[in-house]
This record gives structure tokens, sequence and C-alpha cells, in this order.
């Protein structure tokens, strides 16, 4: 990698294993095989496929600068013109709102739709390697966030074990049923509603795996359970 206060070119070998083709605005990570955590994240400004070398806009990189020497042998994904990197959660509001990670437009949350009071998910593990998920299990402990991005071979074993991700999201009516009356009852004489104070997810998974969700009674609640399978993970092989 050559470099100036203002770009860097990246010189790529001509029998590179490369399929699909990198583009001027293209966004591109960089890793390096040799080093823990190695990873830099640019933009093309120009390609020169004549000369197999990118421009990379210094704008786009890291604060330090694109001086970086990749000491091992180094991968070069692209991650298009417009990658995604989106936190998704629930905020005190009742609203389901999304964040995006990589702060292209905005570092605020956004709203994607009111009356959602939890969302919570699953891993389906593959645990001896043979492509079908052998259990389930929550994003905790071993596969919460801060383990599974504390260096890059703990990422690389378990994003290969993660072949989908089971989500549930709970939705809430925004207004609240009539009360249940008190004293009176029988024909013509609204009966009200009274629902559950409580709802179970996955309830038919593993009881240490369902999630209770506390409820008011008053309100109706539905339940969205979908199952996304892992699509594409062959990048973890170069990790």
């Amino acid at each position: 990698m050559d470099s100036t206060p203002d770009k860097a070119t990246v010189k790529i070998d001509a029998a590179s294993d490369n399929t699909t083709g990198i583009y001027a605005n293209d966004y591109l990570l960089a890793s390096d095989s040799g080093t823990s955590g190695g990873c830099t994240l640019t933009r093309a400004a120009s390609v020169d496929s004549a000369n197999h070398s990118i421009t990379l806009t210094a704008a786009d990189g890291p604060s330090t600068g694109l001086t970086k020497a990749f000491s091992g042998q180094g991968y070069l994904f692209d991650l298009g013109a417009a990658p995604a990197f989106t936190l998704f959660g629930v905020d005190s509001s009742n609203t389901l709102v999304s964040y995006d990670l990589l702060q292209r437009s905005s570092s605020n949350t956004m709203p994607v739709a009111e009356g959602i009071v939890q969302i919570k998910a699953l891993y389906g593990v593959d645990t001896d390697g043979d492509g079908v998920i052998d259990t389930w299990t929550l994003p905790t402990g071993d596969w919460a966030l801060d383990k599974l991005t504390t260096n890059a071979a703990a990422a690389s074993a378990a994003y290969g074990k993660i072949k989908a991700v089971r989500v549930a999201v709970v939705a809430q009516s925004l207004l609240p049923e009539r009360t249940p009356p008190t004293g009176a009852s029988g024909p013509g004489i609204d009966p009200g509603y009274q629902g559950a104070k409580s709802l179970t997810l996955f309830g038919d998974l593993d009881v240490s795996l369902q999630v209770a969700v506390a409820t008011k009674e008053q309100f109706r609640y539905k339940v969205y359970d979908t199952t996304v399978p892992v699509r594409g993970a062959f990048i973890s092989k170069f990790y």
C-alpha cells in the first residue's frame, strides 16, 4: 500500500481470487491475516484495471490515515457502494428503532415501527460442522456480542457455526381495550377485555431458551416469530 496525506493506492495481484469486480465508490474492508483485529475500512475513489490498482480515499479511512502495513497474507472484501451494519432495538417509548453503526447519514436512532415492546433472538448453531442446526442458543455467555468480537479467531469460529437467526418481535395495540365491568353483566353489556399478564417467546423450545415478557392486561399483543438462514457466510473462511 502506497499512501499520501489525502489518498492511498492498493496494488492487487493479477491472479487474485476475485469474481465480482471492484468499482469506484465501493466500500472496502482490508483484513490482515497476520494481525489480530487488523482491519481497515475505506472507500475506492477510482479503479485502474490495467495496472491492477485501486486508489482509496483517505477521508473515509481511519483517523490515523491509511499507513498501516499488512504483515501477512491480506484480503480485500468489497462491501459494495452502500454497505449496511445496523443495530435494532426497542426504546423507552415502545418503538422499534435502528442505529446505523457505520453512521453513513446520521448518528441518531431512527424509528422503524411503533407499538413494539420487545425483540429477542436466538442463534441456530451447527456444533459438528455438517451444515445442519444442532441446537439453539441465547446470545449470552460465549455467544454474547463481546465474546463473538474478541478477536478474528473467535469471530471465525463462532460465525462459521451460526447457520440461522430466529427472531421474535412482540407488538402491542396502540390503544387499550375497555376494562371489564365490575358490577353488571348480561345481554347488551360490553364484557370488556382482560388479557394475560405475560407471554412466552420460543415456547416450542427448551424452557432454558424461553423468554417471558410482561404484558398489560388491557392491551392486545401479537408475536411475530421468524427464522432467517445465514446466507453468504463464505467471508468467514478468510479470517
